[in-house]
């Protein structure tokens, strides 16, 4: 008798309405993971188009009125969609078994832990650290931490072996090759490369108005750089920060792009700079990497352990430290080339699928 597949739900309520690192790595997840012959993978999501693996479980959106009402009162807007969300999730999975249960988002995993011996007796739960905190409380739900920031995981790891619970310090991973890019990127990269000419041109990835971003350190750089160099922002920016970055109108361009349209856009830059204090990951740097684009983190052991170079890693406290080193001919001039092979060899041989394709199918074992 053939061996029975495991049933694996991968949760990602933000899932085609919402461009973050977490919706990414769900999405590639799932693709790898459905094509292992041991495992039936199903894709829980809160928008686009079901079928057979995907299942859309619809709630009000972050930007209804509703939840930003509800935000007033407590948490955020996104926190009351992740809560709607756990309430459809959890009359599905008392209609759907699954042997396992992976989740990127801190208030699924602690809603479904504390329902499961009602909802999903039986079913283990993979929690992948998202976001920065090392609170005890995932390990008390979570049969499985999989951590993806260097720092959390040691603080975490002591903890979890007094309990008793798994713990991995497992990298998100990237495979440029997933994806076929969107329709329109010759007219797309055409554009860029207009508005870039002969500039060198930073990329900086993400919304500017959180505060964890940091951005505004790099807006205080930006401010003090020559006009050889430019900003491409690809993600949410106010109309206040856009007037303030550029008043002359040139200097800067803002993109909202699909993930397959932002592999487009990496090779045309001379830089990545992520000013985050404390990024819980980091998958837009891993795809700087991946194309061999250099890159700015902020100085710290889990930004050391993702680009291997204490030179691509700097104190963002500090604006001046993004100028002095933009305006250092030897890492600018001299250095970029060198740092482009080193950066793509490094990701080839450390968060590719092909490399980590191990670590990940353990968790999913029984």
């Amino acid at each position: 008798m053939a061996n029975k597949k495991r049933k694996v739900a991968i949760i990602a309520f933000g899932m085609e309405h919402c461009n973050r690192g977490v919706e990414t790595h769900a999405r590639m997840l799932f693709e790898r993971l459905h094509k292992e012959s041991g495992m039936d993978v199903f894709l829980i999501k809160g928008s686009g188009k079901s079928s057979a693996h995907e299942i859309v479980l619809s709630v009000p959106k972050r930007h209804t009125w509703l939840n930003r009402f509800l935000g007033k009162i407590r948490g955020y807007n996104i926190y009351w969609e992740q809560v709607w969300f756990l309430f459809r999730l959890g009359f599905h999975l008392l209609r759907n078994r699954y042997d396992v249960l992976y989740t990127q988002e801190y208030v699924h995993m602690v809603g479904v832990g504390k329902m499961r011996k009602w909802l999903a007796p039986g079913m283990r739960i993979v929690y992948c650290e998202g976001f920065i905190s090392t609170h005890g409380t995932r390990l008390k739900y979570a049969d499985i931490l999989q951590e993806v920031n260097k720092d959390n995981y040691k603080v975490l790891a002591p903890l979890a072996k007094e309990c008793g619970k798994e713990i991995k310090l497992i990298p998100h991973f990237f495979d440029p090759r997933w994806e076929s890019p969107d329709e329109g990127w010759e007219k797309l990269k055409e554009q860029v490369i207009e508005f870039k000419v002969d500039r060198k041109m930073i990329l900086y990835v993400g919304p500017t108005e959180l505060r964890e971003k940091n951005f505004h350190v790099l807006e205080q750089a930006f401010h003090k750089l020559g006009s050889d160099w430019c900003l491409l922002i690809c993600g949410e920016v106010p109309q206040a920060c856009r007037t303030s970055l550029d008043p002359s109108g040139d200097r800067l361009k803002v993109l909202c792009l699909t993930h397959s349209l932002m592999q487009v856009i990496y090779p045309l830059a001379d830089v990545f700079i992520l000013p985050s204090l404390d990024e819980p990951f980091g998958i837009a740097t891993i795809e700087a990497l991946s194309h061999g684009l250099p890159v700015l983190l902020h100085d710290t052991e889990h930004s050391l352990w993702l680009c291997n170079d204490p030179n691509q890693c700097i104190d963002m406290r500090e604006a001046a430290n993004i100028l002095s080193k933009l305006q250092d001919k030897t890492f600018v001039e001299e250095s970029f080339e060198q740092i482009s092979f080193k950066n793509q060899q490094y990701f080839l041989k450390t968060f590719t699928w092909e490399h980590l394709k191990k670590d990940y199918l353990q968790l999913f074992a029984e």
